[in-house]
């Protein structure tokens, strides 16, 4: 009420007292004094999660954020704070598609790509996964093998190929080579 009313108009909310990292669009912010422990504050500049954090990843859409503290990840769930994956389950826990609320976790330096109940899409067994703009997500595999994964179908291409290239970031298409001839392969 009474705050909304005051930021419309210009003035100070929070002071100017923080490092802001990412902020979700319902006013929640993660914040630091001094850019080593990290908190979540909302637009009213009351706490919602003490300043205990070393790191917070990117928010999702209904307000998921991946934390690690005491060099451990969990997700949690704001404004709540329910404890969705557990502190330690994996060795990294990092956002990777916000807006389906998918993430990319690490254990034991593979890679895999989950929701936020724990499905696997993608396996732990990944030594890389390529960024969220693809539609088509390159992966490697044992001896530096690439493959792909299209996530609209979900067809799992597994690393057989020497070479892979997503050229069109929007597109099925990928230019596969097994040695040193290539081939077009449509990911659908």
């Amino acid at each position: 009420g009474d705050v909304y009313k005051r930021q419309t108009k210009g003035d100070t909310i929070i002071p100017p007292l923080y490092r802001f990292g990412a902020i979700h669009p319902k006013g929640y912010i993660v914040a630091s004094f001094d850019g080593k422990n990290w908190g979540i504050i909302d637009k009213q500049h009351r706490t919602i999660y003490p300043f205990t954090a070393q790191r917070f990843g990117e928010w999702t859409k209904s307000g998921l954020i991946p934390v690690r503290v005491d060099n451990q990840y969990g997700l949690m769930r704001v404004p709540s704070m329910e404890i969705v994956i557990p502190f330690g389950t994996y060795d990294v826990i990092g956002t990777y598609e916000p807006d389906e609320e998918l993430f990319l976790v690490v254990r034991n330096k593979m890679n895999g790509l989950i929701d936020a109940n724990q499905k696997e899409l993608l396996p732990l067994q990944y030594g890389y996964i390529s960024q969220s703009d693809h539609i088509t997500t390159e992966l490697s595999g044992e001896g530096q093998k690439r493959g792909f994964y299209f996530r609209p179908t979900g067809f799992l291409q597994e690393p057989i190929y020497r070479n892979v290239s997503i050229h069109n970031l929007m597109d099925s298409l990928v230019v596969a080579s097994r040695d040193s001839t290539f081939a077009l392969v449509d990911s659908k």
